[in-house]
């Protein structure tokens, strides 16, 4: 459905307004767009510590041995996506199920972030210094061999991409990969806002959506519902 958003959107307000829903403090990937960045967000840091990630929201994609879940179904790792309208910059976090680890300390080349052939960011990106691409290892061991995963950052236009790729190798040259190394990616930064202003109401018991909204008294709210638009 060409406007399911608007639907899901509008649903998600009455949910809001009712008081069973919470407020979300980004707008949640819904592949394969990843979550955005809000205005008032804390702003993800490439250094290794995953706290602003919210690994619900942000989960973008499974990654399975070879990127082939037909034959491997049980996915090694996973990936999560926040992108930054704002500075078009796109936040990857990979996290390593257990029992694995990642091979930090294997060849740099295999841990990354591709657009086909071309290496978006990769473990070669380091040390992270807060102008992407950046890169940065999560939960190394003291050794230096092992992570539980990695965070990046890379610059990337708005814009939709049939070929993207996140790889790690994991447990000694085992690769873990998206399916089939190469899944769509939509970038979107077109947005429509809708502003719902001081709603009050008279005590009434007819049965409709406004006696839904504010049964329990006069309600006063602002509310912003940020749509965007796939490509056309």
């Amino acid at each position: 459905m060409k406007n399911w958003r608007v639907w899901v959107g509008l649903m998600a307000l009455v949910l809001l307004l009712l008081g069973v829903m919470p407020v979300l403090a980004l707008i949640p990937a819904a592949p394969p767009e990843p979550s955005y960045v809000e205005e008032d967000e804390e702003l993800i840091l490439v250094d290794g510590e995953i706290g602003e990630w919210d690994l619900e929201a942000d989960f973008f994609a499974f990654m399975y041995r070879a990127g082939l879940p037909g034959q491997h179904p049980d996915p090694l790792s996973n990936l999560y996506l926040r992108y930054d309208c704002e500075t078009s910059t796109l936040y990857a976090l990979v996290r390593v199920n257990d029992p694995y680890r990642a091979d930090a300390g294997l060849d740099p080349d295999d841990h990354y972030l591709k657009l086909g052939s071309q290496t978006l960011v990769s473990a070669n990106n380091q040390p992270a210094d807060g102008d992407p691409p950046d890169f940065h290892w999560v939960g190394l061991s003291d050794d230096g061999n092992a992570a539980l995963g990695w965070e990046a950052a890379t610059y990337l236009d708005p814009g939709t991409y049939s070929n993207f790729n996140a790889h790690t190798n994991v447990d000694g040259g085992e690769t873990s990969a998206v399916t089939d190394r190469s899944i769509d990616l939509v970038l979107d930064c077109e947005t429509t806002s809708v502003t719902l202003t001081t709603l009050s109401a008279a005590g009434h018991n007819e049965a409709s959506l406004g006696s839904l909204l504010l049964a329990s008294g006069a309600l006063g709210a602002v509310i912003l519902y940020r749509h965007r638009s796939r490509p056309r």
